[in-house]
């Protein structure tokens, strides 16, 4: 049985499984409802014998599907019979395309997987590296059908079904190439071998286009043109050699043979490291064959790296949108050079160019270092430049408000807007815009230029004195290496009706650790463990936390430490008792720790759950930790009529453990 009799005994054996009423409405094997009917669908209640019919129907065409791929492999590229073994080879993998792809538009038998299990996988199912593309494929379908599905339309019009799913089809021909170019790739990649004819650089370009930019092959040809124009042929080529005889994964993704930039934490969790420089070489560090390509044909050239850069700018209506991202940067790359002249772009370009990259993001590492403030090299390039030519800025914003693209109508544009007297002014503004975050490409940047200069003049206010960031003077006096861990537990009952508390396990377990510290900054490790019920530790989370020194004070106050949590704070209102203070010395491992304390108390109102508690919250601290706290209880008593609530709760945060410092002791 053909791959044409699987699919139609799939659909014929789905509409035989729907309910007796919908049976009544129509026959399901009537051809004017479908396409393809099988020769003997024509009685109801027969879906277990076209399942059995599917089942025998499926293995032998997985034995044809297993022929035909051993004849194409045995004759490919251009042995005797290579083109015959090619074609039957071509049909059955159509065959098998027509089999999924009926089965997921008509969701037969509950879709894919349940059919795969009943009848069996036909040739292993959709390759999984194609598996995207072809669900992208049967969307378009379905979209252009204009139902969530075959049975749907069926059900609500079957008459000129087969018509209006010939056209759906037609229209979605672009994503089923784009599923074919993966699907055929992906037997390639199950052998380790790559189509014949893509040893040409013209021809392995485009292919990766097509792989990893999901586009046709008509767009991929354009994408290696625009990047030949661009970038220059000789330049381009060699680079896309020097990807193709890279060393790969399976896919096509290029083997990374660079140590990942990640540390560990204390704890032993990986973290990213964003002290890890990203390296000059390209081959063993990027995966992705395009990046590849693009990031060889640009390094140690200015002018190709800005275009590189400018790529990821193209934006659908865009006043200069372009067929393609490389022709849309040449364009760009032109304005920007109108209206800054091209040594200043050069200049910006090299300053970002050559400056250290992160090898997490790509970003400049030290923007402060080349004059910028944001850190992705784009933005980076825009706040050098802007901020080193203003008049400059002033024209671009003119040039891409206006949509110019000659020298005389830039200048003329320019010549008309400070015909005024304003020029300083404008020049004064673009300055101040430039402190902030310049966009040079966008239409609307003279309008915020014009908005900036027709502000009416405010009193200058007094610059706002900097005060301690209260964490970084928690970590001032002590070295790198200290560290503290918080635990937080449960008290409960010991049992019902019981007055006597008692600590239940460890839940949440938090720690810091200082790494360096200087006039500006502190650097910490954070890390956090969650507990299960049973008080096993879950894997540790961990990352890098920074204190500055000094810091603007926030508009609002900081929040109370004697607030209840939020789990706790629903309801929660303070009674009208002030706060109490005292010290208390306080043991931890062996130590005696000198410490102050505060409480205050709160009432539950008519809203909360916790409605007739009471809460105590009681902080003890000391400058002898680092973050200053010691311990902290939420204590709270409720009456016993409370729906399901302990009479007596009581949530502890402790300080746990301590390492690299002594504390002082108490006298």
């Amino acid at each position: 049985m053909n791959a044409t009799k699987i699919f139609a005994a799939v659909l014929c054996a789905a509409m035989l499984w729907a309910s007796g009423a919908l049976a009544d409405r129509f026959d399901p094997c009537d051809p004017r409802y479908h396409p393809i009917t099988p020769p003997d669908c024509t009685a109801a209640g027969r879906a277990g014998k076209h399942l059995g019919e599917m089942r025998q129907a499926i293995a032998e065409e997985n034995a044809a599907i297993a022929a035909a791929r051993k004849r194409f492999w045995e004759t490919y590229p251009d042995k005797p019979g290579a083109a015959e073994a090619r074609d039957e080879f071509g049909k059955r993998l159509d065959g098998k395309d027509s089999h999924y792809l009926w089965i997921t538009l008509t969701d037969a038998l509950g879709g894919v997987k349940s059919v795969d299990t009943v009848g069996g996988k036909l040739d292993g199912g959709i390759p999984r590296y194609a598996s995207f593309e072809f669900r992208d494929w049967v969307e378009a379908i379905k979209f252009n059908l204009g139902e969530k599905s075959l049975t749907d339309a069926l059900l609500k019009n079957p008459l000129g079904l087969e018509e209006r799913l010939v056209k759906a089809m037609a229209a979605s021909e672009k994503k089923r190439d784009i599923y074919l170019f993966e699907r055929n790739w992906a037997e390639f990649d199950a052998v380790g071998r790559e189509p014949a004819g893509l040893e040409a650089p013209a021809m392995y370009f485009p292919a990766l286009c097509v792989r990893g930019q999901k586009i046709s092959w008509e767009e991929a040809l354009a994408e290696f043109d625009g990047i030949v124009k661009a970038l220059g042929k000789d330049n381009v080529l060699q680079a896309i050699q020097q990807v193709h005889v890279a060393p790969r994964e399976r896919f096509g993704v290029l083997k990374v043979t660079m140590s990942p930039p990640v540390k560990r934490g204390p704890g032993g969790s990986e973290v990213e490291d964003n002290d890890v420089p990203l390296p000059e070489h390209v081959i063993g560090v990027t995966a992705f064959g395009i990046r590849a390509v693009e990031r060889l044909a640009t390094q140690g050239d200015d002018r190709r790296y800005l275009l590189w850069l400018l790529t990821d700018q193209n934006r659908r209506g865009s006043e200069i949108e372009q067929a393609t991202k490389w022709q849309y940067a040449v364009t760009t790359y032109q304005r920007l050079v109108l209206a800054f002249g091209e040594p200043d772009v050069l200049q910006a370009a090299r300053a970002v160019r050559t400056a250290t990259k992160r090898a997490t993001s790509s970003d400049v590492m030290d923007p402060k270092a080349i004059g910028a403030t944001r850190g992705v090299p784009f933005a980076s390039f825009q706040d050098v430049l802007a901020r080193k030519n203003p008049r400059g800025y002033v024209r671009a914003a003119l040039m891409f408000n206006e949509n110019l693209d000659s020298p005389a109508a830039v200048d003329a544009a320019y010549k008309k807007l400070v015909s005024t007297g304003e020029e300083n002014a404008f020049l004064e503004a673009a300055r101040k815009l430039a402190a902030g975050r310049p966009n040079l490409l966008y239409r609307d940047e003279l309008g915020s230029l014009r908005e900036l200069l027709n502000a009416p003049a405010k009193p200058e206010k007094p610059a706002v004195a900097l005060v301690d960031f209260p964490d970084y003077l928690g970590w001032k006096k002590f070295a790198p290496g200290a560290k503290v861990a918080y635990a937080r537990r449960n008290w409960q009952p010991a049992g019902p009706g019981s007055d006597r508390l008692v600590a239940g396990p460890v839940n949440y377990l938090r720690t810091f650790q200082l790494q360096s510290i200087n006039a500006e900054q502190a650097k910490l490790w954070f890390g956090e463990t969650f507990f299960d019920q049973s008080g096993k530790a879950k894997p540790p989370n961990e990352r890098e936390e920074y204190y500055p020194a000094k810091y603007a004070p926030p508009a609002v106050p900081a929040a109370d430490p004697l607030a209840p949590s939020a789990n706790q704070s629903w309801g929660a209102e303070p009674a009208s008792a002030r706060i109490e203070s005292g010290d208390e010395t306080i043991e931890i491992n062996g130590k005696r720790i000198a410490t102050h304390w505060q409480s205050k108390s709160y009432n539950y109102n008519a809203t909360s759950p916790y409605k007739g508690c009471t809460l105590i919250v009681k902080v003890w601290t000391s400058d002898a930790v680092p973050t200053g706290l010691v311990r902290r209880l939420e204590d709270k008593t409720c009456p016993v009529l409370t729906s399901g609530l302990p009479a007596h709760f009581i949530i502890e945060t402790v300080l746990d453990s301590f390492e690299g410092f002594t504390p002082v002791a108490t006298k």
